[in-house]
């Protein structure tokens, strides 16, 4: 019972589960490609990058805290990138909805490459494991076949 669940398991739940993530990140990273065509641009600064440590997972998250005007109003928000080079005081281009300023990104699209990189990555991982695996339980179905 155990080797039928966990053969079930490799078989089709991890493949499936890669494939998921892959597809939620394709999604997320064309959301935001959409939000930089369409938003508006403006200048922003950071004003303070903290780091969170979790415990559970041992990551380190870092969050980035940016200031910056529209129409002579002054907004505070997170963004949801960090880059090494970051700095306090750090000028950095952002594009927010002129519906909701408090939405706002950072004005690259060097995430967006990576994302579709880390995208590829779990699509063929999952893609290939469920392929292979289910090849493999056609071909075992096979064999048992011929031999019976």
């Amino acid at each position: 019972m155990k080797e039928k669940l966990m053969k079930i398991l490799f078989t089709y739940v991890l493949p499936l589960i890669f494939i998921g993530i892959s597809v939620f990140l394709l999604i997320h990273t064309l959301n935001n490609m959409k939000k930089i065509d369409v938003y508006d641009a403006t200048t922003a600064e950071i004003i303070s990058i903290t780091s969170d440590y979790d415990a559970a997972t041992e990551a380190v998250n870092m969050r980035v805290f940016i200031k910056y005007t529209v129409n002579g109003r002054e907004y505070t928000a997170e963004i949801d990138e960090y880059k090494p080079n970051y700095r306090e005081g750090m000028k950095l281009d952002v594009k927010y909805d002129p519906q909701n300023p408090y939405d706002v990104l950072a004005n690259d699209k060097s995430f967006v490459y990576l994302n579709f990189a880390i995208f590829a990555v779990f699509f063929a991982v999952g893609a290939f494991l469920l392929v292979k695996n289910v090849r493999g339980e056609i071909i075992s179905k096979r064999e048992h076949e011929y031999d019976a």
